[in-house]
């Protein structure tokens, strides 16, 4: 008992040595705003506006950017003290893309993924106390927040943004808030905090579930996104590996190994309904956004077969959730 509090205690403060030595820079590192960042996108600016105290302009067409175009040049977009500037500067900007609101929705599922490992009178002492759990928490958090960064960069920088019924203001690497250097910076950094978080989580499951999702975020927009049916899979593996990840590390972390496929079994029923639970809402999405996909290059089912058809999906994986939720 006192070797495992030692490790626990080793690994608390591993966590905060490890994330001192990679936040660090952010306080110093200088990220150059040029040119050619913004002259790899396929937007063509034609009109300035006002996006708060700044002067950006506003995508209106995709297309090539070129030196005959007649817009104004992509100079006069940003001041001369936005040239050079830190990370820090831009800090709530870059946490506004990680969508903090979804930690509520995390907190739940991890909360229900430990619960239903451990059911025991001591659930909130040891969800509460023991450093591992906590870092399987913040692995979730990260696995969310670069999902939401790297999607967004993507979604910008192939100009799927101008297709979209959206405020432009909210997009900040549209309306230049925020670079396409410093959004790859700050993920960057993100990624390798939750890299090294993954080595002090308890158990090979645990590890295998947040190493699988921190993949999928990094390959999702840009590779699987356009692959058909893939992109509704790998949005409700996400949301599913959340509470089998916490309800694995409770069992390895309490040493209830002889409850292990008890435990596998709950949280296994709850793992299917949500991943059932978010495909149907995912091609409900799909449908509000089927011009949008269509004109990107999306392969959706509403794109390919209609909403009608897909609806009749969403329908479908709805019947499965709640089939599943009824079982006993």
């Amino acid at each position: 008992m006192r070797a495992s509090r030692h490790q626990h205690q080793a690994g608390f403060w591993i966590l905060i040595m490890s994330i001192s030595l990679l936040l660090t820079p952010l306080f110093d590192l200088k990220v150059r705003t040029t040119t050619s960042a913004f002259t790899s996108t396929p937007f063509k600016l034609r009109k300035t506006g006002i996006v708060g105290s700044q002067r950006v302009q506003i995508p209106l067409q995709l297309s090539s950017v070129n030196e005959n175009d007649t817009g104004e040049s992509l100079d006069d977009c940003f001041t001369q003290e936005n040239r050079k500037t830190s990370l820090w500067s831009k800090r709530r900007e870059l946490v506004g893309m990680t969508r903090p609101s979804s930690i509520i929705g995390i907190s739940l599922f991890h909360m229900v993924g430990t619960y239903l490992a451990l059911n025991s009178d001591n659930y909130w002492n040891i969800l509460l106390k023991r450093p591992s759990l906590w870092i399987v928490f913040l692995c979730e958090i990260l696995v969310s927040s670069t999902s939401m960064i790297i999607n967004d960069y993507h979604d910008a920088k192939l100009g799927r943004d101008a297709y979209k019924k959206v405020n432009l203001k909210k997009k900040v690497l549209v309306n230049g808030k925020v670079s396409f250097p410093e959004a790859k910076t700050f993920v960057t950094y993100l990624y390798s905090v939750a890299l090294i978080l993954v080595c002090l989580l308890p158990g090979a499951p645990t590890r295998l579930a947040i190493t699988t999702s921190l993949m999928a975020t990094f390959l999702y927009t840009k590779h699987l996104k356009p692959k058909f049916g893939i992109k509704n899979a790998v949005c409700a593996m996400l949301v599913a590996c959340t509470p089998w990840a916490s309800s694995m590390a409770a069992l390895y972390t309490t040493n209830t190994k002889h409850a292990f496929y008890k435990s596998v079994l709950a949280c296994g029923r709850l793992v299917s309904c949500l991943f059932f639970g978010v495909v149907a809402r995912e091609i409900m999405l799909d449908c509000n956004d089927v011009d949008c996909d269509d004109k990107t290059g999306i392969a959706t089912i509403p794109v390919k077969y209609g909403c009608g058809r897909a609806s009749a999906v969403s329908l479908l994986a709805t019947l499965c959730m709640s089939a599943i939720a009824l079982s006993q």
